[in-house]
């Protein structure tokens, strides 16, 4: 049987959101806290996407995760909300 590791759980438990990836282009899925880019050091949760598949996952992981999550996070990096449509 797999072990499932701590911190697995841990980036589960926390909100995601949606942000352009400048490291491999296209766009990529982050944890909500962090401020960096994938380019500066952040964890990329997912990579290679299109804009609206990536705010889907952010979307639907954040809406898993029920009353844990800020509701007023959006779900696409702060600077691109415009940009989207979305926030």
């Amino acid at each position: 049987m797999a072990t499932i590791s701590r911190g697995f759980l841990q980036l589960l438990a926390e909100p995601w959101r949606a942000q352009p990836d400048d490291t491999a282009g296209g766009w990529c899925v982050t944890l909500h806290e962090d401020p960096r880019s994938p380019g500066s050091g952040a964890l990329a949760i997912a990579m290679f996407l299109s804009r609206e598949v990536a705010v889907h996952i952010a979307e639907a992981h954040n809406a898993s995760l029920g009353a844990g999550v800020d509701q007023g996070a959006p779900p696409v990096a702060p600077d691109q909300s415009s940009s989207v449509g979305l926030g």
